[in-house]
């Protein structure tokens, strides 16, 4: 929740208001289905996804892609905590790792349409 805080609050005022909840939930959702796809196609049917850290993960994602845009490589020192962060609880066992990646994967797909066609 923390990093939801700190890094939330940097893309909403980024995005505003109904953009960053776009990009919350479609990044949740979207992010669920994927990794639902990915566990199917390698035959591991009984892993459980539940909860909004996909949604944050997101929002880490769409993160990452603003500071590469304006601090260039640069910027990475902004980027080491919440990347840290998400390597070492996805790495937990029990947590849906997959699911974060691929949420993170959908928030900088949004970022990038969103920078593009706004």
């Amino acid at each position: 929740m923390i990093s939801l805080y700190n890094v939330g609050s940097f893309a909403e005022n980024y995005f505003g208001h109904f953009r960053f909840l776009l990009l919350y939930f479609v990044s949740m959702i979207l992010g669920k289905i994927f990794a639902l796809q990915i566990r199917h196609a390698n035959h591991d049917d009984y892993t459980l996804s539940l909860g909004a850290s996909g949604a944050i993960s997101g929002i880490l994602g769409s993160y990452f892609l603003i500071i590469l845009r304006y601090y260039g490589f640069s910027g990475l020192s902004y980027l080491a905590r919440p990347i840290l962060s998400l390597v070492m609880i996805s790495a937990l066992p029990g947590v849906d790792g997959t699911s974060h990646f691929c949420s993170m994967a959908v928030g900088m797909a949004l970022t990038y349409l969103f920078i593009l066609f706004f």
